[in-house]
């Protein structure tokens, strides 16, 4: 997405009208962390893509996910094999940090991390390492690990905003609260690199 928006931006259409959504998924593997409604939600409208729908899921018996029709794998066969690697786990002891430098390392160079769940399931510093020095493709994140939503006068002093494959969109939980993010003296950000607002301001209502 954010390739597709710099050639819109950079006017070279034809560029952008070579990337078919089709070309880009099919044949490829969508995984999932966690299997709960929305996940399920995801897959079926990711299988409309021609995608292979992987899961893991550890609260639920095979069988069910396979109901879907979905293939359930292990947590390593998930890092390792998916393209597309979409996180919907609750933040728990277990999965904070889930995905460290150890993790990151073991996904595709061409994989993308999508993290949908809570922030600090992911560790920013080595996504940011991961994705400057090429260990995998991209990542697009709902939250950040600090949760900005959940604080106020947030500055947005992540390096992760200095990336142009990054896309971080507002969190939104329903609670109204509205963060006013003034970008840090001396930060780059990219035109058109945050979505929604951002760093002007993040709006978690």
């Amino acid at each position: 997405m954010s390739e597709l928006d710099h050639l819109v931006r950079t006017r070279m259409l034809p560029g952008a009208c070579r990337f078919g959504m089709t070309r880009v998924w099919r044949g490829r593997v969508f995984g999932l962390l966690s299997f709960g409604a929305i996940a399920r939600l995801i897959a079926e409208r990711a299988r409309a893509f021609g995608v292979e729908v992987w899961a893991h899921d550890p609260f639920l018996d095979e069988s069910e996910i396979r109901a879907h029709p979905v293939r359930p794998v292990s947590f390593d066969r998930l890092v390792e094999g998916a393209d597309f690697l979409v996180i919907q786990a609750p933040l728990t002891p277990e999965t904070h940090h889930a995905f460290d430098r150890t993790t990151l390392r073991r996904m595709k160079p061409t994989a993308v991390l999508i993290n949908t769940g809570r922030g600090p399931i992911v560790e920013d510093a080595a996504l940011y390492q991961a994705l400057a020095e090429g260990w995998i493709a991209g990542a697009a994140l709902d939250d950040l690990e600090d949760e900005p939503a959940k604080q106020r006068d947030w500055r947005p002093r992540n390096p992760l905003f200095t990336l142009p494959n990054v896309i971080i969109t507002q969190r939104r939980d329903g609670r109204g609260f509205r963060v006013r993010a003034t970008p840090e003296p001396g930060l780059n950000v990219p035109e058109g690199a945050v979505a929604c607002g951002v760093p002007s301001c993040w709006d978690a209502g």
